[in-house]
């Protein structure tokens, strides 16, 4: 599974959405899904963002809204109950199996996200 983090505020993470669509579009019908879950606090924004359809990643934020927390402090492996109060972003996380196998800080490079995810198919 692919798991991007991003709000609507960071223009990296909005930048690099067409290019995460098309890795996604490449890998349809593979054993790979993607997810988005943003840290965005203004619940409204973020609905009238996904209803834009910018994103094709299934966005797991608004029906995870009571879980967000936890679901961050598992990807960056920290107690679930852990108060997180600051999130760089945009991050990218491929995870197999239930445990996150790697972390991409910063803007995903297309090749190196490629790359990983068919290392492990």
């Amino acid at each position: 599974m692919c798991i991007n983090i991003w709000t609507i505020w960071c223009l990296l993470c909005v930048e690099e959405m067409p290019e995460l669509n098309k890795i996604k579009a490449e890998f349809e019908g593979k054993n790979v899904q993607f997810a988005s879950l943003s840290v965005d606090t203004d619940s409204a924004k973020l609905q009238k963002f996904i209803d834009s359809k910018k994103f094709h990643f299934e966005d797991l934020t608004l029906k995870n809204i009571k879980y967000k927390n936890a679901i961050l402090n598992f990807l960056d492996k920290k107690p679930l109950n852990f108060e997180n109060t600051t999130q760089a972003i945009p991050l990218t996380y491929l995870v197999k199996n239930g445990k996150v196998i790697h972390k991409i800080e910063g803007g995903t490079y297309a090749t190196e996200l490629r790359k990983l995810i068919n290392d492990n198919l």
